[in-house]
């Protein structure tokens, strides 16, 4: 699973590609924690684009209620 951000204004983008299992899912984790904490802290919009995202497991999902 590969990540990437791209900022737009006061709103960023996250787009996941690949899949998110057991194996990716501490992976997404690490990278979404620092910027919903930066988004919260700023009052900014933080968007997922998930189109890249060829399967998502429970475990992935569990990263998202989290």
């Amino acid at each position: 699973m590969q990540v990437t951000t791209q900022q737009f204004a006061d709103t960023t983008v996250v787009a996941p590609q690949g899949r998110i299992d057991h194996r990716s899912a501490a992976e997404l984790e690490a990278a979404l924690l620092p910027l919903v904490t930066r988004a919260a802290a700023h009052r900014a919009a933080l968007v997922l684009d998930f189109s890249g995202v060829d399967y998502i497991s429970s475990v992935g999902l569990r990263v998202l209620m989290i």
